[in-house]
């Protein structure tokens, strides 16, 4: 990590020299060279995030949980993981036993595997 922030800052002191000397081609390469890899480790950083939630997630009939340091977390829905990668909690229905993602509408609906009382005690457990 060092290494990387001393590549780094050597880009934005060239940078910033070439500016100043008026080598606009040159600052301009330099520029293009920044700001990909900004893109770069904005993606890098998605990429590690999903592998982390990857790795910690765990399907119990059709929602997902996230176990992380012996604590469940969720549920999520199952739809919006697999298709988009986004976690998207699971809501409980105010008028129908069931859980409802917000973003696809998916309804879950709730087990053996899994119960409301269930639910509320992860959620109180995990504040």
């Amino acid at each position: 990590m060092r290494l990387y922030m001393n590549i780094i800052n050597w880009f934005k002191n060239t940078y910033t020299v070439l500016k100043e000397a008026g080598k606009i081609k040159e600052y301009e390469k330099i520029s293009f060279l920044t700001k990909n890899n900004a893109i770069l480790e904005a993606d890098n950083k998605k990429l590690r995030d999903e592998l982390e939630v990857k790795e910690n997630l765990v399907s119990e009939g059709n929602v997902y949980w996230i176990i992380k340091d012996g604590k469940k977390d969720g549920p999520f829905c199952t739809c919006c993981w697999d298709s988009e990668h986004i976690k998207m909690r699971l809501h409980k229905s105010l008028h129908i036993k069931s859980l409802n993602c917000p973003k696809c509408k998916t309804v879950a609906e709730p087990g053996e595997y899994q119960n409301f009382k269930q639910i509320d005690q992860w959620k109180n457990s995990n504040k």
